[in-house]
């Protein structure tokens, strides 16, 4: 053979007896067969000038550039030594392990019984050998020995275990009869905390427990953390997933940072568990959208009408127009233009869009299109924002304004003209913003209505006019001429912040037609409101804009306000809002305090003051005291998990912060409750004005809907929560009743029978 072939051939040799070197070497401990072996090795192989290639080649278990260990076989002959079969025993008692630190017994009665002799009867007992230190030494020793029964589970104390059986006789003596002993692997905790304090304390967690009492700040200076913090180490703990009880989120918490970073905030804030929307110290909400049920209004059919004039705007000045001549014969329609006032500020645009009545729940549900929208764009959601009054009104003007209603109503004599000032446009206006606010559906009585309204713009742009024009009802749609209304106020909001988008503007506008009532139905702009936002972010006006997406409250009246899950759902509307990703990177910190907010109560008090907050230069560092809420706070500052609706300005009536517990609507506490209840409603009944000659009849009690209780966080007050019906008219209401020394109604109570002229009398 040439040299160069032998040194292929060999080559060849080398690379199958490392395979198989490789294969028996990845299956340690495992019988190999000889076949298997040589498989790889063909006899037809030629190599005359290798030593090893000859009849007495041994394959190598070992190779490598230094060694060679053969492989050697041994031929075992299986050897039957001709004994008697010897056995340890019969068991008796089986121990069978049903988790990680819990054991279950059966026991064998029949054999027992064969141990009995003339002794009439036995008992079990089990044991646990553990070390114990006596004189710096560790020592074993049993621990007392505890009945049990057949089918008892008991707890591993340690990882060995005697079982002793004991028979008696007649004079009560005992005899031990049966004696066995049973190894498991217990673990050094019986769960994850068990085991991570012993890493992070070198102490078990029974002592942990005793010296901590629970909780963690007590025996911080036991961790190791504690110890390298000591030394001048920077530390730092953090862990995901905080619904566990298994570290320390749940009995052994820290309510101050250990380390000198600390995550939990983070993780707080952004996980929920399935059974709370929030569950803070504070502030516990039960996510009862996973059982709230109702149905929206169905959809008519019904259109605006067909448009004949199509106007498209060329620049913040121009537009042009195109005519339908076929249509045309039929409308005709008037433009008009508008001025631009031109200025020149910085800081950060705040855009309000608000959906009446429309609860976080509510909003998931009927708007699918927009809440993926907003899951995919990373809008913070904020999951416990909590109105602070009955109806539009009083939570708007909370919302922009920072005050109560009674002192808005004080401020401003009935009329809003008198006291634009105090509106948050007004003091974005003043350091330079152009500004608007626009609702639709204007003869609702909800929002500015009832107090006069605005006879003067309050704002440099105000759309009012084009919807006094004539909204009209068409089935389930207000249409302003052949538009919905809702959908003109979405393109003049989008017309609006691209006109100022290079400037900075405030505006607010507030749909009403696509949710106020039961009858609206707010699927229909679901793909609209998509459009909106999309738009807004294709032209470029996210990239610097705050977008607030937010309700008033939820659903107040109606079959829908029956389940006891709407009670909760009538009291927190919706709250999303867009960061624009230059304040993600320029203010870290403060983004992440809205992030770790969206898991805390809030209120309108809190949200006026991030607004005024955003106003200033320094985003973030900004101070304000409300009187209306001397506790809020800008959410981008980060929120105390110990908040309670009296931080937030919330009152009892309006609070979601709790469990309800259903009662029997026969209980005597709530028929109390009706009493006092019934007592004011007729007292209102009775001072309606009528006409001469005339009167209401008295409202009677018919029968109690559904009653639930509630503590409060201090275990000082009860609450009932009771709908009642009364009759004549089967009108409802849901009435909240405290009770401390005594009972007492907090008023006002509630009709949520869907509106009709017999509602309206009872409730003038």
């Amino acid at each position: 053979m040439s040299p160069i072939k032998h040194a292929i051939a060999t080559a060849n040799r080398i690379n199958k007896e490392n395979e198989v070197a490789r294969a028996i070497h990845y299956r340690t401990m495992q019988h190999v067969p000889l076949d298997e072996v040589y498989k790889t090795f063909n006899d037809n192989d030629t190599d005359d000038y290798s030593f090893e290639r000859d009849e007495y080649a041994k394959a190598q278990m070992l190779i490598t550039p230094t060694c060679k260990i053969p492989l050697t076989m041994n031929r075992y002959e299986k050897k039957h030594p001709n004994k008697n079969k010897v056995e340890c025993g019969k068991r008796a008692v089986f121990l069978n392990k049903v988790s990680d630190d819990h054991v279950r017994v059966m026991i064998k009665d029949q054999i027992l019984q064969n141990h009995l002799g003339d002794n009439t009867h036995y008992d079990c007992c089990v044991r646990f050998l553990k070390t114990v230190d006596e004189l710096n030494k560790q020592e074993y020793s049993f621990t007392s020995c505890e009945k049990f029964e057949d089918g008892h589970t008991f707890k591993l104390e340690s990882d060995f275990i005697n079982v002793r059986c004991n028979s008696y006789n007649n004079e009560n003596e005992t005899l031990v009869i049966y004696d066995d002993v049973y190894a498991f692997t217990k673990k050094i905790g019986e769960n994850k905390f068990d085991n991570l304090i012993a890493t992070l304390t070198g102490v078990d967690s029974e002592s942990v427990t005793e010296k901590c009492s629970n909780q963690m700040d007590s025996c911080n200076n036991l961790m190791i953390w504690k110890t390298f913090q000591e030394a001048e180490y920077v530390t730092a703990y953090g862990e995901d997933y905080l619904a566990l009880p298994d570290t320390f989120s749940i009995n052994f918490t820290f309510n101050r940072p250990p380390t000198d970073h600390y995550m939990k905030p983070f993780f707080a804030a952004a996980e929920q568990s399935e059974d709370y929307l929030i569950n803070t110290p504070g502030c516990s909400i039960p996510n009862f959208g996973r059982t709230l049920n109702f149905k929206e209004a169905e959809d008519q059919g019904k259109s605006c009408g067909d448009r004949a004039i199509f106007v498209y705007k060329l620049s913040n000045e121009y537009f042009t127009f195109r005519i339908d001549d076929i249509k045309m014969r039929i409308y005709i329609k008037r433009l008009s233009t508008q001025k631009e006032v031109n200025a020149n500020v910085s800081g950060y645009n705040i855009l309000i869009l608000g959906m009446d009545t429309m609860s976080r729940v509510r909003f998931i549900r009927s708007m699918p299109r927009t809440y993926k929208y907003l899951k995919e764009n990373d809008w913070l959601d904020f999951r416990a924002y909590n109105k602070v009054d009955y109806n539009t009104f009083p939570n708007i003007v909370a919302l922009l304004t920072g005050k109560k209603r009674s002192e808005v109503t004080k401020l401003c004599n009935n009329t809003m003209d008198t006291c634009n000032d105090i509106f948050l446009w007004s003091l974005f206006n003043k350091k330079g913003y152009y500004t608007a606010f626009g609702e639709d559906y204007l003869r609702l009585p909800d929002t500015f209505t009832l107090q006069n309204g605005f006879k003067v713009p309050p704002t440099n742009h105000y759309p009012r006019p084009l919807f006094i024009t004539g909204e009209s009802l068409k089935g389930n749609l207000i249409c302003m001429m052949k538009k919905p209304s809702a959908q003109h106020l979405l393109d003049y909001a989008l017309d609006f912040s691209i006109a100022y988008k290079s400037n900075n503007f405030f505006g607010m506008f507030w749909l009403n037609s696509y949710s106020h009532n039961l009858q609206n139905i707010p699927t229909l702009i679901d793909r609209n409101i998509v459009n909106f936002f999309e738009s807004m972010d294709n032209s470029g006006i996210l990239k610097n804009t705050f977008v607030f997406f937010l309700s008033d409250h939820g659903i107040r009246f109606g079959e829908a306000r029956m389940p006891y899950e709407s009670y909760y759902d009538e009291r927190l509307p919706m709250l999303y809002i867009q960061v624009p990703d230059s304040f993600r990177k320029t203010h870290t910190h403060q983004y992440t305090n809205m992030v770790i907010n969206q898991g805390r109560l809030l209120s309108p008090y809190d949200l006026y003051l991030t607004m005024s907050d955003l106003l200033h230069k320094d985003a973030g560092t900004y101070i304000y005291t409300l009187d209306a809420c001397p506790q809020c706070v800008s959410i981008l500052k980060e929120l105390s998990p110990d908040r309670n609706c009296a931080d937030a300005s919330i009152d009892a009536k309006w609070c979601t912060c709790h469990d309800m517990t259903k009662l029997p609507n026969d209980d005597k506490k709530v028929l109390l409750g009706v009493s006092a209840a019934m007592a004011i409603i007729q007292k209102k009944n009775r001072e309606i004005i009528t006409t001469k000659c005339t009167e209401c009849e008295i409202l009677r009690f018919k029968k109690v809907l559904r009653a639930h209780i509630y503590t409060d966080s201090f275990n000082t007050r009860v609450y009932y929560i009771i709908v009642l019906l009364t009759t004549p008219g089967d009108l409802k209401y849901e009435v909240v009743v405290e009770k401390q020394d005594t009972l007492r109604v907090i008023e006002p109570i509630d009709t949520i029978s869907t509106y009709n002229s017999k509602a309206r009398q009872v409730d003038d």
